[in-house]
């Protein structure tokens, strides 16, 4: 059976987060990709999304939120940018920031990467890298002991509002390829250089949010939500069983083709003069079974609790 395909609404309780306890695997050395699917509903400038660290400027370790909060952490841009921050053994952090403009009641894949011995980082935006640095990061330090927080930032402590689904941490610089191959689809948990992965798809009121990697186990505990059920919502995040993707230019539209195992196929294309970018990407995702649960819908015929009120 197929378990709930749920997500976590941060929008729920006041100063709500998870947080998973410090263990030697999420400290990343030199290299790390951090990954996570969103859905604004407002922006708090500087809000966190994902931060490992504490209180103090030079207690970063790594973490991406909103930018805008000039003097704490995600300093550069406004708060409708990523802002992406790693340690510096030197004081401080190193921050970079996108300057792709995020909307509300909108669904994003974030990925953020980085590797000390090419002095590269890099944000992508849904597959696409809009920000990108080669400047030195030689004193990066991605190794402490503070905890793993989702849905905040301890620096200047301002809480993400929104949902958060599909966190995934590696101990490698994810490629653009990389990313496009898996953003839209579960993960098995033991693929290589996976360190920590939390899908959230629990339909409890326990607390817990167990951690899929099947080599860590880093499980998370959710806090300061009012009510622990409701904030576990059916996820509308585009996450299959399996996905395919294209990625147009300039010059060249977009399209994608998703095959079945019993034959069937989709296919989808850019429809010229409707793309706003100057260049764009389709990902398509198949959905093999259904959740095990109704989502969370209360109108008839679809009430929870019936036989049809199936996603």
């Amino acid at each position: 059976l197929q378990d709930p395909r749920n997500a976590i609404d941060y929008s729920f309780g006041t100063n709500n987060y998870v947080e998973v306890t410090d263990e030697a695997s999420l400290d990343l050395d030199d290299d790390g990709t951090l990954e996570a699917w969103i859905y604004p509903k407002s922006f708090a400038t500087g809000a966190g999304i994902l931060y490992k660290g504490g209180t103090g400027a030079n207690s970063v370790c790594y973490g991406f939120g909103l930018g805008g909060d000039a003097g704490n952490l995600f300093t550069g841009g406004n708060n409708t940018n990523i802002g992406f921050a790693i340690g510096n053994t030197g004081g401080g952090h190193y921050i970079l920031t996108g300057s792709k403009t995020l909307l509300p009641n909108n669904w994003y894949h974030v990925a953020c990467t980085w590797e000390v011995s090419t002095n590269t980082r890099a944000i992508y935006l849904n597959g696409l890298q809009y920000a990108s640095s080669t400047a030195g990061i030689g004193n990066a330090a991605t190794t402490n002991a503070e905890n793993l927080r989702f849905g905040m930032q301890r620096i200047s402590d301002i809480y993400f509002d929104g949902i958060i689904d599909e966190i995934r941490i590696w101990n490698t610089p994810r490629s653009q390829t990389d990313i496009r191959d898996t953003m839209c689809q579960k993960l098995v948990g033991d693929e290589a250089n996976l360190v920590g992965y939390w899908r959230f798809d629990r339909e409890i009121s326990d607390t817990s949010t167990p951690d899929y990697d099947y080599g860590t186990k880093n499980n998370g505990t959710m806090y300061n939500f009012g009510s622990v059920l409701d904030a576990r919502v059916c996820s509308s995040a585009p996450i299959g069983d399996d996905s395919a993707y294209g990625y147009g230019t300039t010059t060249t539209i977009s399209s994608a083709n998703l095959s079945h195992p019993a034959g069937d196929y989709l296919f989808a294309t850019e429809y010229a003069g409707t793309w706003n970018d100057s260049y764009s990407g389709i990902q398509v995702y198949r959905v093999d079974e259904a959740p095990v649960y109704p989502p969370d819908i209360a109108t008839s015929p679809y009430a929870y609790g019936t036989i049809i009120g199936l996603t």
